[in-house]
């Protein structure tokens, strides 16, 4: 794995850009990323549901940002092709956040304050969506891609209140890998998380 510039022109990185600019709302978030060739989606304020249609297809230029996030929207990434293959593994179950990092490499990360660590980002060309359950159906985590958008900061969480944000300590840029072999730790992953919820405690006949 490697660290990934998108730009390939020797800019800073990510979250170093993002911390000298101090970007202060939606819209001037929406710019920043926009100028680091993340294509971005408004949001319904407070939610995770785009207020535009077609919105997979959306390519704002700059000059048609303000348009879109002069009333606090929710901003979200584009995910996949559209953003040179940004893909986010987001952490549903909380065994997941627990112990991923036993399987993933340390990358660009976001979250918010009751689960600081939700969303694990990499440059993975060709990456799929996927998702993997428990056998109960409950979703333990997912690797969204081209179709995908993620709510990121300075957005807000529509049933908590609380504000996404970046982790600013660790790697600063999302780190690039191999489409199958993310999915592989992905599995791996899973399936320890599956072990975790349901092995019995301590002292059980089992």
């Amino acid at each position: 794995m490697r660290y990934s510039n998108p730009n390939g022109n020797g800019t800073k990185p990510f979250l170093t850009k993002l911390v000298e600019e101090k970007p202060e709302n939606a819209l001037e978030y929406a710019t920043l990323y926009t100028g680091m060739s993340l294509p971005v989606v408004p949001n319904v304020n407070g939610q995770k549901r785009p207020s535009v249609g077609n919105w997979t297809n959306l390519r704002l230029l700059t000059d048609e940002l303000p348009r879109h996030f002069g009333d606090q929207q929710n901003v979200g990434l584009l995910l996949g092709e559209p953003s040179d293959w940004l893909t986010c593994v987001d952490q549903h179950a909380p065994e997941v956040s627990k112990i991923s990092d036993r399987f993933l490499e340390p990358t660009l990360t976001s979250g918010r304050k009751s689960n600081p660590r939700a969303h694990l980002y990499y440059r993975v060309p060709g990456a799929k969506t996927m998702k993997w359950q428990d056998g109960n159906g409950v979703v333990l985590l997912e690797l969204r891609s081209t179709g995908c958008q993620m709510l990121v900061e300075p957005s807000v969480h529509p049933e908590t209140g609380e504000p996404y944000r970046w982790v600013r300590e660790g790697a600063l840029e999302a780190v690039e890998t191999v489409a199958e072999d993310l999915e592989k730790l992905c599995t791996r992953l899973a399936t320890a998380t599956v072990i975790a919820r349901h092995l019995p405690p301590i002292g059980g006949r089992h």
